[in-house]
């Protein structure tokens, strides 16, 4: 799960994430959680599936920072 903030991501960040996630293609479902004016949401991508690697989850820490990354 991918935390992101309403109105605190950019889109180069969204790019980053985007492009990451195709570059490791896998099984595992991908979900977001969007936290905004008291409300929270989670969706699941219905476009990416992912490989939860090391590598992947090591990049979407830098990008996203750890406390925003859970793996379940």
């Amino acid at each position: 799960i991918i935390n992101v903030q309403e109105g605190r991501v950019t889109f180069e960040v969204l790019k980053k994430i985007k492009e990451l996630i195709e570059s490791h293609p896998g099984n595992c479902y991908l979900f977001f959680n969007i936290t905004g004016n008291g409300t929270k949401k989670i969706y699941k991508s219905k476009e990416f599936k992912v490989n939860p690697s090391s590598e992947l989850i090591s990049n979407l820490k830098k990008i996203v920072g750890e406390h925003n990354l859970n793996i379940n």
